[in-house]
């Protein structure tokens, strides 16, 4: 029994070292998780035009240049700050899982008061945001994407919208604030802009509704004139559900029936492969009316036994035609500018 016992433990202790030493290689040859990787956003501050008592702590001396170096730079819903070059250039950098969905720049004073700001349009994937540089427009532009409850705004979309007075309040106010302002608060503290960004917001957003109406009303029309498939009858139909009831011609002269007619022949005798309207500039001239200059690209093929001296046509109108919407019955319809005649297509 004792013989037993001894080779027992003897076994034991044995495999116990051989379990550490397996323990051991084994941690040895470990690996950890993934390296994340870092964001980088970078940039150059632009404050010319702030005044010098909101930056007189910040020269080198009375009227000269601005020493950025005392300046920092952080994201909004972060703690990190990042220093700033004398020069205004300033380097961000943070782990992918630290980036908000939403991405605001902030330029804080010595006292970490907001002075500036500006959206950084974040992608996940993309780490390398260049270029990232904060002026006055930029500040204005940040403070209606802040104050755009739909979450839908960007400094981007901003910037594409042709009617730029939407926004020029907003600038403006937010320049004489850099101004004028001795910085006791932050730019983001003051209720006047905040107010004045809320119904610039409300305004866009009104804006951009409509135009998105007119864009889904250009697209449904697209496809009634290519729908070659559909009876000329049914097809013309459907497009004069987008035509306003008092439609008139290039020369002024009320032409609802005449464009009626005039479209069921063009369907009846030809196959429309291509028919595409380019929207581009908005002009609202009233509350219930825009004006839309849109450039039309039309293929055509005659069919076979219908009249007309044209076989095939295909081109551009030319000027891009200045189509006017106007709102009647809670919906757009186009009032005049629609080509339909055979001089406005030669076909």
């Amino acid at each position: 029994m004792k013989k037993f016992a001894v080779f027992s433990l003897t076994f034991v202790l044995m495999g116990m070292l051989l379990g550490c030493g397996g323990g051991g290689g084994g941690g040895g040859g470990g690996t950890t998780g993934p390296t994340e990787n870092n964001v980088t956003i970078s940039g150059k501050i632009q404050a010319d035009e702030i005044n010098d008592s909101l930056l007189a702590s910040i020269r080198f001396a009375a009227g000269s240049n601005i020493d950025y170096s005392k300046l920092s730079v952080s994201i909004s819903g972060l703690t990190d700050k990042f220093a700033v070059s004398a020069s205004g250039s300033y380097s961000v950098q943070l782990p992918e899982s630290k980036i908000p969905k939403t991405v605001i720049l902030n330029v804080l004073s010595s006292k970490s008061l907001v002075l500036m700001k500006k959206q950084v349009e974040y992608q996940t994937g993309t780490l390398d945001y260049s270029n990232q540089n904060v002026s006055a427009t930029t500040t204005a532009l940040a403070f209606l994407v802040e104050n755009d409850s739909t979450s839908t705004l960007t400094e981007s979309k901003i910037l594409a919208q042709n009617d730029a007075s939407l926004y020029q309040a907003m600038l403006d106010k937010v320049g004489i604030w850099l101004k004028t302002s001795s910085a006791t608060i932050s730019i983001n503290q003051d209720t006047n802009l905040t107010s004045l960004a809320q119904q610039t917001v409300t305004n866009f957003q009104d804006v951009k509704t409509k135009e998105d109406q007119i864009n889904t009303n250009y697209l449904a029309i697209k496809a009634i004139f290519e729908n070659n498939q559909t009876t000329p009858d049914a097809r013309v139909a459907s497009l004069m559900t987008f035509i306003h009831p008092d439609f008139e011609n290039s020369a002024g002269v009320k032409s609802f029936a005449d464009l009626q007619s005039t479209t069921l022949s063009r369907f009846q005798r030809y196959t429309i492969n291509k028919f595409v309207f380019t929207v581009g500039k908005f002009t609202h001239n009233a509350s219930d009316t825009i004006t839309v200059e849109t450039p039309i690209e039309y293929d055509v093929k005659k069919n076979p036994g219908m009249p007309g001296g044209i076989e095939a046509a295909s081109g551009n109108i030319s000027p891009a035609p200045q189509i006017v919407w106007k709102l009647y019955n809670s919906k757009w319809l186009i009032l005049k500018g629609l080509p339909y005649l055979t001089d406005d297509f030669g076909f």
